[in-house]
């Protein structure tokens, strides 16, 4: 999916990158500007559309998301750069 919206009512609240037999995953989140506003090495925490370490709301826009990880069965190194749109 491309797009969430953070907005407590249970459906698509939060933006997850998740796979099955991934070593050393990272997903970072930037905005526009390529402030990163969003960081995690673990799978089943997902972006809540909060910035600056939960502090403030991110506004609805489209961010640029970055994911490395390695398979887990090679160990091949892989690099995915996508965009998901916040929408309020």
């Amino acid at each position: 999916p491309n797009a969430f919206t953070p907005n407590g009512n249970g459906n698509n609240d939060m933006f997850f990158i998740y796979g099955e037999y991934v070593n050393d995953f990272h997903v970072m989140v930037f905005d526009r500007w390529g402030n990163l506003i969003f960081e995690s090495q673990d799978q089943a925490k997902g972006w809540d559309g909060k910035a600056n370490n939960g502090k403030d709301v991110a506004q609805t826009d489209t961010y640029v998301y970055v994911v490395t990880y390695t398979e887990e069965y090679n160990n091949r190194k892989h690099k995915i750069i996508g965009h998901v749109n916040l929408i309020r």
